[in-house]
């Protein structure tokens, strides 16, 4: 048996992708020693600014980052990572059985921070109802590897029973997988999908779960006191907290501020101590700002089914979607609108994820797009496209193109004007949306085109994996039995050079046949004062780690 209680440090870039800031305020919002907005938070308060509402925060269907950045402060799985190394956190240890197919996981003796026992049934329970179909939640594929989760998820089980997630005891929980799955414990602990959520609370609210903070009990350092919607969150430090001793805020605020001007100059006059995402016209007055590669991946996502008959005629046309992407100057738009930090992405898998030998990208090297437009060849496509749509460029139908608001929203100002441009396309509309409902849109399929952006960090294997068929954010109708057979292949595969290879493969199908073209790498720019300490920027989990911050003013 292997033993794993010590913590598995990962070879990853720091970095974040999400908005999210933390700050020291009083009640002149200028000190970081006295209570925050709520007024209970006691005397340590970092407050941080984002520009949108988070999503849902129901951990079980939560989708978004800034949702994300609150659950895990709120929450705690099995393990967490914390500053790219993962740690135990309900589970004190855990043992891997010889064959990797068996994780054995001894709860710690804990509670919820509303003093009850928390229990592996409490774990058993969340597990089983994020991969319930009844559920609806988005990213089930994370959790296909454990044995029967799959078939469960997709109604050809229908007793939990059967599924390879068992608690033995009140403070023993057994994973048993299909199939050895070497980056099982990075899963666990980088996705917030996995926090327990407290059963006869989801029961007692139903879709109203976690809609504010009366409506939730959580398990982590922190709890949510008060969610002023459009406005603000305020967490607070949950005395039940296993290891309270060391968290050394008494609570963190978050600010919903949309405007970077009113945050900019909020940082400038104290009122905000951190800027976790400052806005590219903004970068100069900060010259000390620190910048990194995050841990997700943008693509061009295509609904290929379209709006419109005469929409999904044109968007399914592969040299139509290939127009688009050839069309686009990637690294003038990163270095016009996104944070520095931000690379021009040639290909899906980020450069910072790790294969067998080396580097996924030094392994196998794949040039895939260019960083910068090739107008030629993008007009090149663009004729083809005609030809066999039949369509003219004066009488092409309205593509609608969905974006959040904030800085999706520059970048679909930025691709729209270099289609019409460079091809003369004006029949694409942008539509913009807050987070949540341009979330729905996707999943209702009312877009034609929309820049996705995902965690890719954990393994070649995740960013290839929300494409297969009928995958549970595969959003775009395109459900391709060939991909889908390379992929399952390449993980069937007990060689890892032979896994990352089939990957390889996978991984050039989807660029040349898929509803996909690489767009960036987001990274950011951030900046604290000099009294905040203890932020940790991390591609796993949090972008913005705030568990042992403090502030000394």
């Amino acid at each position: 048996m292997k033993k794993g209680f010590s913590k598995l440090v990962l070879a990853l870039t720091a970095s974040a992708m999400l908005l999210s800031a933390c700050t020291a305020t009083n009640n002149s919002s200028e000190s970081g020693n006295d209570k925050g907005s709520s007024g209970g938070a006691g005397s340590k308060v970092l407050t941080y600014a984002v520009n949108k509402e988070p999503g849902t925060l129901d951990s079980g269907k939560s989708q978004d980052d800034l949702a994300n950045e609150i659950l895990y402060h709120i929450s705690e799985g099995l393990v967490r990572t914390y500053d790219n190394k993962i740690e135990p956190g309900i589970a004190e240890t855990w043992d891997i059985s010889d064959d990797g197919l068996t994780y054995t996981f001894h709860l710690r003796q804990s509670t919820w921070s509303d003093g009850t026992p928390l229990t592996a049934k409490d774990f058993e329970y969340s597990l089983l109802r994020f991969i319930d179909p009844n559920t609806g939640s988005a990213f089930v594929e994370t959790l296909y590897d454990v044995a029967n989760a799959e078939a469960f998820n997709k109604g050809e089980i229908t007793d939990p029973a059967q599924v390879g997630i068992k608690a033995l005891d009140e403070y023993t929980l057994e994973i048993k997988l299909a199939r050895p799955v070497s980056f099982f414990l990075t899963v666990l602990a980088s996705n917030s999908y996995f926090y327990p959520v407290k059963q006869e609370l989801v029961e007692q609210h139903g879709d109203q779960y976690a809609a504010d903070a009366s409506k939730m009990i959580t398990n982590g350092p922190f709890k949510l006191e008060n969610w002023v919607h459009e406005s603000e969150l305020v967490l607070v430090k949950n005395e039940n907290y296993w290891d309270k001793d060391r968290i050394k805020l008494d609570g963190i605020t978050q600010l919903i501020i949309p405007d970077a001007n009113t945050m900019s100059s909020m940082f400038d006059s104290g009122q905000i101590d951190y800027i976790p995402d400052i806005a590219a016209q903004l970068i100069s007055k900060y010259p000390d700002a620190k910048s990194a590669l995050g841990g997700s991946s943008q693509m061009l996502q295509f609904n290929m089914d379209g709006t419109s008959p005469e929409a999904g005629k044109l968007i399914s046309n592969r040299n139509f979607r290939k127009a688009l992407s050839y069309a686009i100057d990637r690294t003038g738009v990163a270095n016009a609108v996104a944070a520095p930090g931000t690379q021009a992405a040639n290909r899906f898998i980020l450069p910072t994820t790790v294969a067998s030998a080396a580097t996924f990208h030094v392994q196998f090297p794949f040039q895939g797009i260019g960083s910068t437009a090739d107008v030629d060849l993008a007009k090149s496509y663009l004729n083809k496209a005609l030809e066999e749509t039949g369509m003219t460029l004066d009488n092409l139908p309205k593509l609608t193109y969905v974006a959040m608001e904030g800085r999706q929203k520059l970048y679909a100002e930025a691709l729209q004007d270099a289609w019409s441009t460079n091809l003369g396309l004006t029949n694409i509309e942008i539509t913009v949306m807050p987070t949540p409902q341009a979330i729905q849109a996707t999943m209702n399929r009312e877009y034609d085109i929309y820049v996705q952006s995902l965690d890719a960090s954990e393994d070649a294997s995740t960013i290839l994996g929300y494409w297969l068929a009928n995958g549970s954010i595969n959003w775009t109708g395109w459900n391709d039995e060939t991909f889908t057979n390379m992929y399952n292949t390449a993980m069937a595969q007990m060689d890892e050079g032979a896994r990352y290879s089939g990957l390889f493969e996978a991984e050039k199908y989807l660029f040349e046949n898929g509803p996909l073209e690489p767009f960036l790498y987001p990274g950011t720019s951030y900046i604290a004062k000099d009294y905040v300490s203890g932020i940790v920027r991390s591609p796993l989990g949090a972008a913005s780690q705030l568990l042992y911050a403090d502030v000394t003013k």
